[in-house]
């Protein structure tokens, strides 16, 4: 589950506990306010993929020059290779990469990593070796002043390569650096973005013709701009929708009419609204808008009437509540739009949609940071749902995960609390009601604030990994498979390292799920390889 939401979706993070990410393809959005443009949400279902692109968005900060070490961790869950990849050092001069995508671009069965350069005005390519390093680089300017905001990767002339665009937030562009298959890419080519500052950029078959055309999201323009390729490399002028928000706080793309093109929905906390640009033949229609609550900071999409469309959700952090979007079935517009209350001072952060009374109905667990508690909202067949049920939680609750711990085929919940630094899970009885929390700690001064599940020692039981904030560690739960869990194993990832986000997938095709971690601290990224 996460591992294919990981390795199909680029989710861009920023450094702080607040950052935004969401996982559509898992059902699963987080995030909190911040009134910045740096920290948009991409969402991509992997529902319609291109060329075999698997993305890996994990952003860093401060990237300057390189260098590689290689450690062995050892902990009761099996035994990890931990390569750290260092992308600067402390210096005067800090520059701020924005996103990573991992991907085979010389077709040698490894994995490599490119990573957009903010600061330095350039992507750097990691390419690893049969021994699990990253030895060599490449590095491609993308012009003085351009900076970089964002990277995605697709194949722009059907040849099976993995080419990267990358939007240049400085220059007004986009740029598209093709890859020759060997390791080695050609130079690069700039298509304008109309004097709009583009920051962040995606891939796909927008109008349905099977080659691959580019979406870049701009800011402080109400709009977005489509190229479209033509296969050979080439890209078209970009074509300006209108958005009718300065820019877009999160943002999916999905086919949400079941018409067989991609379309965008994006929220703004400056409107509150949800906007949605759907696909047509030569790009989109004119775009639609839908009143959401006050200050929506996160979108989700999933089918809660069992009507083969997709339906919206987004979470509104001002006005305390929750705005769901039904789809009708031809698609005039929305069958209903229901406002699901947190409560008051509950402040939503965010949200986990999974079956949990097991009555093929999708449910919503949402987190309520400011009233310490998860409120459940159970789906029914009628287009409702049901009143909350109210679970309490540790302290600042901030972000949620759902997976079957106990091996009862029903889906249960585990937050992160981050002032009380512990984690709670519930298990569900696959009716309405949930186990009160079991609490397990993190640790004396630790702050949890991302958390993730998987099966991470192979025995066929899922696990619960975090991020703690200032200890300059990650944490593992591992669970029994009776709902229980083992008391938490650290991993150091290095004095002054201040991990901020991981990201779980099989990075090395051997089948076990591996780590990467981005430290803010040290300004790298740690690959932990899970090897027995």
């Amino acid at each position: 589950m996460i591992e294919n939401s990981i390795r199909s979706n680029p989710i861009p993070f920023e450094q702080a506990r607040d950052a935004h990410h969401s996982h559509v393809a898992n059902k699963q959005c987080e995030s909190t306010a911040q009134n910045q443009t740096s920290s948009t949400t991409v969402a991509v279902l992997a529902n319609q993929k291109i060329k075999k692109s698997t993305n890996n968005a994990t952003p860093l900060n401060k990237t300057f020059w390189s260098k590689h070490g290689v450690a062995v961790a050892t902990g009761a869950f099996g035994v990890f290779t931990i390569m750290t990849i260092i992308i600067g050092i402390l210096t005067v001069c800090c520059t701020s990469p924005k996103a990573t995508v991992s991907e085979d671009f010389n077709k040698d069965c490894y994995v490599e990593l490119a990573v957009a350069n903010y600061g330095m005005d350039n992507v750097v390519i990691f390419f690893e070796n049969k021994n699990f390093t990253f030895a060599n680089q490449i590095t491609i300017s993308t012009a003085h002043g351009s900076r970089p905001h964002s990277i995605t990767v697709g194949s722009f002339t059907n040849d099976d390569n993995p080419d990267i665009a990358v939007p240049n937030y400085g220059s007004n562009e986009i740029v598209v650096i093709l890859n020759n298959g060997n390791g080695a890419f050609a130079n690069r080519v700039n298509y304008s973005t109309c004097f709009a500052s583009p920051y962040s950029i995606v891939a796909g078959d927008f109008n349905q013709d099977n080659r691959s055309d580019l979406i870049a999201i701009n800011n402080g323009t109400n709009n977005t701009g489509l190229f479209l390729g033509s296969g050979n490399s080439t890209f078209g002028k970009s074509t300006m929708y209108s958005t009718g928000a300065l820019s877009s706080i999160s943002f999916a793309i999905c086919d949400i009419n079941k018409d067989h093109r991609l379309d965008i929905i994006m929220v703004s906390n400056g409107t509150g609204a949800v906007d949605i640009l759907l696909g047509s033949f030569e790009g989109f229609e004119t775009q639609i808008k839908f009143s959401a609550g006050s200050y929506p900071i996160c979108v989700a999409v999933a089918d809660f009437n069992n009507g083969t469309r997709l339906d919206i959700v987004v979470v509104n952090l001002g006005t305390n509540d929750v705005s769901v979007l039904l789809a009708s079935i031809n698609y005039i517009g929305f069958l209903k739009q229901s406002t699901l209350t947190t409560g008051n001072g509950s402040r939503p952060q965010s949200l986990v949609i999974d079956d949990f009374n097991h009555d093929s109905q999708m449910d919503l667990a949402v987190v309520n940071s400011g009233s310490y508690n998860i409120a459940i909202f159970l789906g029914y067949d009628n287009y409702s749902f049901v009143n909350p049920t109210i679970l309490a939680t540790g302290s600042e609750p901030m972000p949620i995960a759902s997976g079957d711990f106990n091996n009862d085929t029903r889906f249960e919940v585990v937050v992160a609390n981050y002032a009380s630094r512990s984690v709670s899970i519930f298990l569900g009885y696959g009716n309405d009601s949930f186990t009160n929390q079991t609490i397990y700690s993190t640790g004396s001064d630790s702050y949890p604030y991302f958390v993730a599940v998987g099966d991470f020692n192979n025995d066929i039981s899922l696990d619960v990994i975090i991020v703690i904030q200032y200890t300059n560690n990650i944490g593992i739960f591992l669970g029994y498979g009776n709902g229980t869990f083992s008391s938490i194993t650290l991993i150091p990832m290095g004095y002054g390292s201040n991990p901020f986000v991981v990201l779980v997938g099989d990075f090395n095709n051997d089948t076990k799920l591996d780590f990467a971690v981005a430290n803010s601290g040290t300004d790298s990224l740690s690959i932990l390889l899970q090897t027995c």
